[in-house]
């Protein structure tokens, strides 16, 4: 999901702005020398599309992916809110 849209109209409205993405899962893309027409597009009865390449990662398995970055996420954003606060007290003083 972008945040692009959000952060233009934050900015338009004189926001500042801070945006993090962790990217738990890759786009699975049909390789650079198959032309569409070669793809096997195939409609499947959920009416998801297959490429004949296998799917990406399941839910579970971006779940896990976000799990195993929580500590560090976590600690980022204890840091980032530590230092907003230290600056906030800078400049009301």
């Amino acid at each position: 999901m972008s945040t692009a849209p959000e952060v233009i109209v934050a900015r338009q409205c004189g926001m500042l702005c801070f945006s993090l993405a962790l990217v738990t899962n890759a786009c699975v893309m049909i390789d650079d020398d198959t032309s569409r027409e070669d793809a096997a597009l195939v409609s499947s009865s959920s009416d998801a599309v297959v490429t004949g390449a296998e799917a990406g990662p399941s839910h579970e398995e971006v779940l896990d992916s976000g799990l195993r970055h929580a500590q560090n996420i976590e600690l980022f954003f204890r840091g980032l809110i530590s230092e907003i606060a230290t600056m906030l007290r800078t400049k009301t003083e």
